[in-house]
């Protein structure tokens, strides 16, 4: 057999046509059952993509078994020393990124606070200003009926 025929499959290798869960119902609503579909739990490699190529044989070692490549054995204890050094290195920099993430959310919230503040300050003197406008019009057209603008600002001024 041809690589591509390991790829796509033969004829013969098949008896009955394998339904890989696309099914559209026919123009007479045949619609779909669960007869149908493929079994979920055996879907690795359902259409045999590659061949025998994809398989490793796993048996024995962490990297490989006996059909492994002496270079793997010898990589798989550098290889361990090196991945826990690189999970420490990414530990202290994780540590550091946090430490300056929490820096620089403080100095926003600081930044955030005051602004907040000045915005509040400055709404309040003109909510003030409108207020001691209308009480100063009401009490010059009549000044016996309405109270002075600072008596009326001390009641009613925002603070």
């Amino acid at each position: 057999m041809t690589f591509l025929s390991d790829l796509l499959g033969s004829p013969e290798d098949e008896a009955e046509p394998v339904n890989y869960g696309l099914q559209l119902g026919g123009l007479g609503g045949g619609g779909l059952n669960d007869a149908q579909y493929m079994d979920p739990t055996n879907m690795t490699n359902p259409m045999n993509i590659g061949g025998d190529l994809f398989k490793l044989n796993t048996a024995g070692s962490s990297l490989g078994g006996s059909g492994a490549p002496s270079w793997m054995n010898t990589l798989s204890s550098g290889a361990g020393m090196l991945k826990d050094g690189a999970g420490a290195l990414g530990g202290l920099m994780g540590a550091w990124n946090a430490f300056n993430q929490t820096k620089l959310a403080k100095k926003q919230f600081a930044f955030q606070k005051d602004l907040l503040t000045k915005q509040h300050r400055n709404s309040v003197n003109m909510t003030n200003s409108q207020l001691a406008d209308r009480q100063a019009q009401r009490h010059r057209r009549n000044p016996q009926v309405f109270e002075s603008v600072d008596s009326y600002m001390k009641k009613y001024g925002a603070k």
